[in-house]
């Protein structure tokens, strides 16, 4: 029989029925196994939706790194609202922390038109499609638009709560074809089977779409039905036998990328044209997917991993010219880091590093891919090689630094080292240059060594003569913490002379860094003086640091400012103060410019939450010690541990706070971290207090007082002075404490009293409304609106109106109005 130049797919009305379900769905997840045609039958489906007017905006992940693919979903996006999209790209790709910020901007999207985005390959994420990412793109809440997921990531439908958006989940048994399926396939290709026939197909196949494809190709071929239903055996027996030797090359050819356009096969070939056995091939479908809108076509995975050993077959000189060649098609599709990482495979060193790859395209990328790159470079270039690119030494070597890789930093940073010390390697301005650049990167090495680090800056600035030009100053590098105080209160010197050393040297880091943490000084002080009890001039100096911070979009110093702000108004006992400052760092996660700023956002909110004695809503990830220091760059990992310790305490986990206080202790020893020792000896003393220890508790308190007082932080003390009053009142009898004692008893006096009162407007009521309705009324009182409320806690604006009228009944009032006028208790 002879095979048609086409197969035309077969699409069961059962499955319609089901793929129909996306139109009514503000969420779809397509979870199958690869090769049962999930990816077809829905394009297939949205086809004739686009035929009937529906707008279709189509994403097929393909190996991109995930920022690089969230940023094409937004674009696509910016179709439907480009206000929402630009807030959606700011966010960047979402992960655990970002979800809730994923969820409001979703509530926002405005769509007018009947809308269906799909994502596809969404496992080549290395992530579970988990039901909270789910739920926050459910959230929009608009009829007219619709997102599908699809996924080889198993996926059973869960059991959602009550009033949660309808998500639909369609699962491999939707795509598995039947016996009768199977004899309507053959037909509707021309090939009639007879019912014994389709029940052995059915039985070699078990209904595997993939499978039963190749069995009507082999049905083609011999004019029977083969027992083999083993994918590989039919692969080769219907797929690859039957090719040419110039079809089988081709498909070597184009097997290393997931997706690439014809001129980009054309570079894998090295002609001028793609070859008209070539064209037959790829627009046959099947194992090789056409895109007529992105002129891409998508290599099947099956095809790729059936491929893979024959790659392997090929002579080791014939595979590194299709890695070379590779690796050009990926840099004329400008995606630098795979177009790098081919041509290192390849060992053609030299074009590699001629990549333009800058810090920006390796942050797209996991450490898990960038280090054993980085590895991989400096373990196979020929060193004389690699000292003729100072400047891609030093990308490296930064990159390395930031992904806390010491040893792969100090490697990189011996062949620089090696370049300058070479008479004539360089002319006299490039080595000049050179030495600028090297001294700026050693600078982020001095951890908080302030003087050195400024002594490198004036160095740096020196030799360069201006701003730096090697590194990418658009995202933060050093405070991925809400603090200047934490990661820079070192016990090199008094605080007052680090205060002083900050001072005098940022003005040269500004100039070398274009402004890069611009008010973080102004910060630091601020933070200082709160600590000293001086809330006036700390609230001052706040100001100051917001302005010079804002106008420079130095997120991270704004969120410090927050924070710093939201621990004044505790003091004060001022909750509409407070309020402002949550709904500020709110307002920064959804509208600032950071990569961290979602961290940033958790962790401020945190803080100022366990200040009010509060746990409920901390982050899971600020829960555990190894997402944080997964999370978390270099000593800002310690400030993540101060907010877990504070929540082991709280919920009295003592045992499991005992066991992580050694290391962290430890650590931040050796890291010369003042603040995080403090808190830390502080956590010990209340757990030594309330287990009946009150000689060690005396021991840790008297350790913390040592750190702190010559440096006049007083506000760790005041915070926990309830628990370790006992043990404070021993050492201001004992030790003639004097002012010291007077201060911390005035601001533990002021932090009761505030967080009393702001828990107290915030978070209680005089009557049994649930914490539901007890949120919603507080919200209203603030003069929210039902949908903005709606956007702010997931839920619907009807589902806000219904919970309100419950307020009203229950506390006898009859309008918004008196709402706002009452006093929740």
């Amino acid at each position: 029989m002879q095979t048609p130049e086409k197969l035309i797919p077969y699409f069961s009305p059962r499955l319609m029925n089901a793929l129909a379900g996306i139109r009514t769905s503000p969420a779809t997840v397509v979870s199958a196994p690869s090769g049962l045609g999930k990816t077809t039958a829905v394009k297939h489906f949205l086809s004739i939706r686009q035929a009937q007017g529906s707008r279709v905006l189509w994403h097929t992940v393909l190996g991109e790194s995930p920022d690089t693919a969230w940023r094409h979903i937004c674009e696509m996006l910016s179709e439907v609202d480009a206000e929402t999209a630009a807030l959606l790209l700011q966010m960047g790709f979402p992960v655990r922390e970002t979800l809730v910020l994923l969820a409001k901007l979703s509530a926002r999207l405005r769509c007018a038109q009947e809308t269906i985005l799909v994502v596809d390959n969404t496992q080549i994420f290395e992530a579970e499609v988990s039901y909270e990412l789910v739920m926050a793109l459910a959230q929009h809440g608009n009829p007219l638009y619709h997102v599908v997921l699809i996924t080889q990531t198993p996926l059973d439908s869960p059991v959602f709560p009550l009033g949660a958006p309808e998500v639909l989940f369609l699962g491999a048994d939707n795509f598995f074809f039947q016996e009768e399926d199977i004899a309507a396939y053959f037909r509707l290709n021309g090939a009639e089977l007879t019912q014994p026939q389709a029940h052995q197909v059915m039985k070699n196949t078990f209904g595997w779409v993939a499978v039963v494809r190749l069995q009507l190709l082999s049905y083609f071929q011999t004019g029977d039905i083969q027992l083999e239903s083993r994918m590989s055996q039919l692969m080769r027996t219907a797929l690859w036998e039957p090719l040419t030797a110039e079809e089988k090359y081709f498909l070597l050819a184009i097997s290393r990328m997931d997706s690439l356009t014809r001129r980009q096969i054309c570079i894998l070939l090295n002609s001028d044209t793609v070859p008209a056995y070539g064209m037959k091939l790829l627009e046959r479908g099947g194992f090789i997917q056409p895109d007529i809108q992105h002129h891409t076509y998508t290599v099947h995975s099956l095809l790729q991993n059936f491929l893979a050993p024959y790659f392997e077959e090929l002579p080791p000189k014939e595979q590194k010219l299709l890695y070379a060649r590779t690796g050009r098609a990926y840099l004329q599709a400008d995606m630098p880091f795979p177009a790098f990482r081919m041509l290192m495979l390849s060992g053609a060193y030299a074009e590699m590093l001629q990549v333009p790859l800058a810090n920006m395209d390796m942050a797209e990328h996991s450490t898990d891919e960038v280090v054993p790159l980085l590895q991989d470079v400096l373990a196979a270039c020929p060193p004389e090689l690699l000292k003729q690119h100072p400047v891609a030494l030093l990308r490296f070597a930064f990159e390395a630094l930031l992904r806390g890789a010491r040893p792969l930093f100090s490697g990189y940073c011996a062949l620089i080292e090696q370049v300058l010390n070479t008479p004539d390697a360089l002319s006299p301005k490039s080595r000049q240059y050179l030495l600028g650049e090297y001294t700026f990167l050693c600078s982020f090495s001095y951890g908080n060594d302030l003087g050195k680090m400024h002594a490198a800056h004036k160095a740096a600035l020196e030799a360069l003569g201006g701003p730096s030009s090697a590194f990418d100053t658009r995202w933060s590098w050093t405070f991925d913490v809400p603090s200047t105080l934490a990661p820079y209160w070192s016990d090199r010197a008094p605080l007052a002379e680090t205060l002083a050393a900050a001072d005098d040297g940022m003005p040269t880091y500004l100039i070398l860094s274009l402004g890069h943490a611009t008010g973080a000084t102004e910060l630091m002080h601020a933070e200082a003086l709160l600590n000293a009890g001086k809330l006036d001039e700390a609230e001052a100096m706040c100001h100051q640091a917001r302005y010079l911070a804002g106008e420079h979009c130095q997120d991270s110093v704004c969120f410090g400012v927050e924070l710093t702000r939201g621990r004044i108004a505790i003091l004060r006992g001022d909750a509409a103060y407070y309020g402002a400052r949550l709904e500020s760092i709110d307002r920064l996660m959804l509208t600032g410019s950071e990569k961290m700023r979602h961290l940033l956002a958790d962790q401020s909110t945190t803080f100022l939450q366990l200040a009010l004695g509060r746990t409920e809503g901390v982050p899971t990830w600020l829960q555990s010690e190894t997402t944080i220091r997964q999370r978390m760059f270099g000593d800002g990992t310690s400030y993540g541990m101060i907010l877990l310790g504070k929540t082991l305490l709280l919920k009295k986990d003592y045992n499991r706070l005992l066991g992580l206080a050694g290391p962290v202790l430890q650590a931040a020893e050796s890291q010369h971290l003042q603040l995080t020792q403090v808190y830390y000896l502080l956590y010990l003393a209340c757990i030594k207090r309330a287990t009946g220890a009150p000689a060690e508790a005396q021991q840790h308190l008297q350790r913390a007082l040592d750190i702190a007082l010559p440096n006049a932080v007083y506000l760790p003390f005041a915070e926990h002075s309830a628990e370790l009053a006992q043990p404070l009142t021993v050492w201001e009898h004992t030790r003639n404490a004097g002012k010291h004692a007077a201060t911390i008893r005035q601001l533990g006096k002021l932090q009761r009293a505030g967080a009393e009162r702001i828990n107290r407007k915030l978070y209680s009521t005089g009557v049994s409304l649930t914490p539901r309705e007890a949120e919603i009324a507080r919200y209203t009182k603030q003069g929210l609106s039902n949908k903005q409320i709606a956007e702010i806690l997931f839920v619907s604006p009807e589902t806000v109106k219904k919970t309100l009228k419950s307020v009203f009944l229950k506390l006898g009032l009859k309008s918004r109005t008196q709402l706002e006028d009452y006093t929740l208790k």
